[in-house]
């Protein structure tokens, strides 16, 4: 198997050491905790009984939550903006973005 057909949090062996993916390019050593970085193409080993206990737990974050955040970045956004002197088109993209991710965010819950 080679290091990108891995999922994010399988363990797997490589040069006798066990790691876990952290990222498309991070892996991190199981025992020292320092990361490295691994080729895409890399042959490594899956550990299959490790796998799926060392996978992060879904866990599922109420929708409020998720607003109540995204509107405080979005408030800090708009104040950095604000303190730039920008000419308005600055503001009417973020406004833009803004849209787009409540729109997508309402259609994954649908």
């Amino acid at each position: 198997m080679r290091f990108h057909q891995l999922r994010i949090g399988d363990r797997f062996r490589l040069e006798g050491e066990i790691y876990t993916k952290h990222n498309a390019l991070l892996a991190v050593h199981a025992a020292s905790g320092r990361q490295q970085l691994i080729k895409r193409s890399a042959a490594v080993e899956p550990c299959p009984s490790e796998t799926t206990a060392a996978a992060p737990a879904h866990r599922e974050v109420p929708a409020a939550v998720v607003l109540e955040a995204f509107d405080a970045f979005y408030d800090q956004c708009r104040q950095l903006l604000a303190g730039c002197g920008n000419d308005g088109q600055l503001n009417a993209r973020l406004e833009q973005a803004r849209r787009v991710f409540l729109d997508q965010l309402q259609n994954s819950s649908s």
